[in-house]
């Protein structure tokens, strides 16, 4: 699924679509799929199963099992299909405050992380693959992942806004350029002069 999310949201940026969104359009599209995800998120609690086979195996009997496997299943589903309408409501969420003067100059640093997203996904994927080979011989609970996910994004955040003071694009997203349009172009950013 982060593919298609992906490519959608760098079509969206190449069209330009989230600099030209009305605030009314946004202000429907939030309350429209704000309205389906409290849905969304309260069908998804209602199913919810702790999502571990190693553990079940232990504690269930052949039928409790397979039936715990099914219903894992079922939920799978439902996060694939409610998904689209959950991140609909965070974009346009996110989007209305960015349009607020005070949100929109505090996120502004957000920018130069989307402008590197394919590097940084890639990047983060990476880092986290690292981060569990360095940890591996030590217990890592859900709130190690947290932290390790957070200073993984605060460097990103930080690398992508150095980064872009001297090129226009990401390394990856560079690459992409290259094979897009089949030919080479110049990648650093021009210096302002002053008087």
């Amino acid at each position: 699924m982060p593919i298609p999310y992906f490519l959608l949201g760098l079509t969206a940026g190449q069209f330009c679509l989230f600099e030209n969104i009305k605030t009314k359009l946004l202000i429907i599209l939030a309350s429209a799929s704000g309205l389906i995800s409290i849905a969304c998120w309260i069908i998804l609690s209602k199913t919810y199963v702790y999502p571990s086979y190693k553990l079940a195996g232990y504690t269930l009997k052949d039928q409790d099992l397979t039936n715990y496997t099914q219903q894992l299943d079922f939920y799978n589903h439902l996060i694939v299909i409610t998904s689209p309408f959950i991140a609909l409501f965070y974009v346009s969420v996110l989007l209305l405050i960015v349009k607020t003067r005070l949100f929109g100059n505090v996120l502004a640093p957000l920018s130069f992380y989307g402008r590197m997203a394919l590097t940084n996904y890639i990047g983060q994927t990476l880092l986290i693959w690292v981060s569990l080979l360095i940890f591996s011989k030590h217990h890592i609970n859900i709130t190690d992942t947290l932290f390790i996910c957070i200073i993984i994004y605060v460097l990103q955040l930080i690398a992508s806004t150095i980064w872009l003071k001297f090129f226009k694009y990401g390394p990856l997203e560079y690459i992409w350029r290259l094979g897009t349009y089949m030919k080479r172009f110049n990648n650093k950013t021009p210096k302002t002069q002053t008087d």
